[in-house]
């Protein structure tokens, strides 16, 4: 099993030379394949998981990313059924599950706000969608981040391709009541008040 997430003594390039090698199959095909080793939540963070479904999980970083939130300690998934994540710092995690909800990322973690389930069942009946807003272009930390993404520009679709994943933009603000509109006054009303005055 590849994974991405960084033991403390590891190499981080050894992760990505894994991960880009072929896959040696397996001798016997009556043993089931090997449970997926989740790391367990570094200290100052919180880990988000779901379980991998059409979207890559490259595409759940950039959308957090785009608002400001920090990528760190990637859980890469091998098959369908796996898990896939990734961890943020304590402080944005908040606004991360803000945003992972409404885009439709079923969470497997207990939320941090149990009130943003009502987000997923939004984005599930009507849609996956962001907020407004968003930088242009993200901004990486550190360079376990950038080796990431500058793998993705060079083999994935990179940074404009994520882009084009993102859920469509809508604001959630409640609409501002419309001001009643005073009546007109008719074209013959104006013309005596013009000649006669009020």
């Amino acid at each position: 099993m590849t994974n991405y997430h960084r033991h403390p003594t590891a190499n981080p390039l050894d992760g990505i030379i894994i991960a880009l090698m072929p896959s040696t199959p397996s001798t016997s095909s009556t043993e089931p394949p090997p449970a997926q080793h989740i790391p367990p939540e570094q200290p100052n963070m919180h880990q988000f998981l779901w379980i991998w479904d059409h979207r890559a999980g490259m595409d759940a970083e950039h959308l957090v990313e785009k608002y400001g939130v920090s990528v760190s300690h990637r859980v890469v998934p091998q098959r369908a059924g796996d898990l896939v994540g990734f961890s943020v710092p304590d402080h944005q995690a908040k606004w991360a599950e803000y945003l992972l909800l409404r885009a439709g990322y079923a969470l497997t973690v207990p939320l941090l706000n149990p009130a943003n389930a009502k987000l997923l069942a939004k984005a599930q009946t009507h849609g996956a969608s962001r907020p407004t807003g968003g930088s242009e272009r993200v901004k990486r930390h550190g360079l376990t981040d950038r080796l990431f993404h500058g793998i993705d520009a060079i083999l994935g679709i990179g940074q404009s391709g994520r882009n084009r994943n993102l859920p469509g933009q809508q604001t959630w603000q409640p609409a501002r009541p419309a001001s009643p509109l005073a009546p007109r006054p008719s074209f013959l009303a104006t013309i005596k008040q013009l000649i006669w005055g009020d």
